[in-house]
């Protein structure tokens, strides 16, 4: 009995998704879930990040719900007419932005934050309309 021939492999891709590498494994042989341990290190800073993205979006969503709200048009939910009120803030958010960039853009460090802050908001809302329509 000697190396295992060609038909007593199996080949997998690595777990990590931006990798795509395939690697043959002896059939019947615990599979190793990546194709190396870089990319397995690799992989547990890309989830951390990730990770971290999600949470921020969540966050700007429960920030995005809150504004909306402040408009008054009744609760969030899928027939309350939130995507209009969402839509409606998201254009009065886009006007702001063009008047602070049609007067020079923000002066202060505390304009560029807040500038950027609802930059990314529009964002954010823009996505998530996108899976409402």
């Amino acid at each position: 009995m000697g190396a295992a021939d060609e038909t007593d492999l199996v080949s997998f891709d690595c777990y990590r998704p931006s990798c795509g590498t395939s690697v043959l494994a002896p059939l019947g042989a615990a599979t190793p879930i990546y194709c190396s341990p870089a990319c397995e290190l690799a992989a547990d800073e890309e989830y951390a990040a990730a990770k971290a993205r999600v949470e921020h979006l969540r966050d700007l969503l429960r920030r995005s719900r809150h504004w909306v709200a402040g408009f008054g048009r009744g609760d969030l939910g899928p027939d309350s007419g939130a995507p209009q009120a969402a839509r409606d803030a998201l254009a009065g958010a886009r006007g702001a932005l063009a008047g602070l960039e049609i007067s020079g853009g923000p002066a202060t460090d505390r304009e560029r934050f807040v500038a950027e802050a609802l930059s990314d908001l529009v964002r954010a809302v823009d996505v998530l309309l996108q899976d409402v329509t």
